[in-house]
């Protein structure tokens, strides 16, 4: 009699993206979004105010994608360094 082999038939869903994959995607879109909203107004040439508003608006957008990089890394390093603290006792 031939072996049966035994399998999970039930299929596992797909797993979601991580929290870091979702923020960088909604960073992506409002990056995209902005750069296309200020070649748009440069194109049109409708009002230098608005053009200097959304070049803000990217700049602070930039500015905080940064600090949360430089945040998560700083995070990775200090989890290292305590790990091999521990390991080294």
């Amino acid at each position: 009699m031939p072996k049966l082999i035994n399998r999970n038939t039930q299929r596992r869903p797909t797993p979601s993206p991580t929290n870091n994959a979702r923020q960088h995607s909604t960073f992506s879109l409002i990056f995209w979004c902005a750069m296309g909203a200020i070649i748009g107004l440069e194109a049109s040439n409708l009002s230098a105010a608005a053009l200097s508003w959304f070049q803000l608006f990217l700049i602070v957008i930039i500015a905080f994608y940064i600090a949360r990089t430089y945040r998560i890394f700083a995070k990775k390093i200090i989890n290292k360094r305590r790990q091999s603290s521990l390991n080294n006792k």
